[in-house]
């Protein structure tokens, strides 16, 4: 999405602007701009990628909030849909079918992802805190990873650069230690953040970017399809 088109000289100063607020940078809506710049003909995404690729030390200094209150939500499993409201869902009959479709997947075991063992787990202490929740956790047995999962419907318009910059957010928010104890993970659990998309969607169209891959390798985030049959792959 883009309101206008930019050079690539205001593009980035849109940008220097953003990283004042390293704690939000994430949500900018310029994150999510298509196509290419006024006069380079560079797309948004790449500058925006090699923009945070050369400026990492300001996301070392994101700040992790304290959270008192446990990260695991009693109750959550009654909210999780039953085979009339899963056909709603799918069909995009309901509001807020991402958070819902995050619901759905709760309680399941998925090949390279392990079982998904919550969805919106909150990361603010307090209602003053601008921090949002992280969609899906799984545990993966296996490997004994903890993933932090930034989820995207199937038909979102998001860009995989702010899926990649909103879980590493989230990641550097969290109290790991608590996270885990308050889920009753091993120690020494790894803790990983990580991307959840749609194989078809939008955001996938920016695997086959360098400056996209590169970004997600030195900031050690995975990032899973979710395939046509419903399986999970692992990039």
């Amino acid at each position: 999405m883009a309101v206008r088109r930019y050079s690539k000289a205001d593009f980035l100063n849109l940008l220097r602007e953003a990283i004042g607020d390293i704690d939000s940078f994430y949500a900018q809506n310029f994150l999510n701009y298509r196509g290419i710049t006024s006069d380079t003909k560079e797309r948004y995404e790449n500058i925006a990628a090699e923009f945070v690729l050369e400026n990492l030390a300001a996301f070392e200094n994101i700040r992790a909030i304290n959270r008192l209150s446990s990260y695991k939500t009693d109750g959550h499993e009654q909210f999780i849909p039953d085979d009339n409201k899963s056909n709603e869902i799918k069909k995009g009959a309901v509001r807020r079918q991402e958070e819902w479709l995050a619901k759905s997947m709760y309680g399941k075991n998925y090949e390279n992802l392990g079982k998904i063992i919550d969805f919106q787990v909150p990361i603010k202490n307090t209602r003053n805190n601008l921090a949002g929740k992280i969609d899906l956790i799984s545990f993966s047995e296996s490997n004994g990873i903890l993933y932090l999962l930034e989820f995207k419907k199937p038909d979102s318009k998001e860009t995989l650069l702010r899926c990649i910059l909103e879980a590493y957010t989230y990641y550097k928010q969290v109290n790991c230690s608590k996270l885990l104890k308050d889920f009753g993970l091993p120690v020494d659990s790894k803790i990983i953040p990580a991307a959840l998309i749609y194989k078809r969607s939008f955001a996938a169209t920016g695997l086959g970017y360098l400056s996209l891959q590169k970004l997600r390798s030195t900031l050690r985030m995975s990032i899973f399809l979710i395939n046509e049959t419903g399986g999970i792959e692992k990039v």
